[in-house]
């Protein structure tokens, strides 16, 4: 059965030849291995467009230089640290149970996550 995997048009390699084409649809039945039903629609450096070649996109592709340095950086760059997640958590743990005034909650907090960075857990 055909499963026609959209990924947004992306530049990629074609490992035989070096050439930078964009990717603009593939299928692949099973990952890391080649099978009957692999094809890659990709649009070449002429403009010319290639449907359904029977090629495997990570055996006979690899990432463009574009696609690689955007994978490089992070996607949620103000996301919280895992330090400040554990805070928070700890925090919410305390407050639930009371024991302690709301600037005092996160002083604990924080020096039970520093004794587990202590102990690298």
């Amino acid at each position: 059965m055909e499963m026609n995997r959209f990924i947004m048009p992306c530049e990629y390699e074609l490992r035989s030849t070096g050439e930078v084409v964009e990717v603009t649809s593939f299928n692949q039945v099973e990952s890391g291995r080649r099978n009957d039903g692999d094809w890659v629609t990709y649009i070449d450096n002429e403009g010319k467009e290639h449907i359904k070649e029977s090629l495997n996109l990570e055996l006979d592709f690899k990432m463009g230089d574009k696609l690689a340095k955007m994978l490089e950086k992070p996607i949620f760059k103000d996301m919280p640290s895992t330090r400040n997640a554990r805070v928070f958590e700890i925090t919410k743990v305390l407050v639930r149970r009371g024991m302690l005034d709301a600037n005092e909650y996160v002083a604990k907090a924080i020096e039970i996550v520093d004794k587990i960075d202590e102990y690298n857990l």
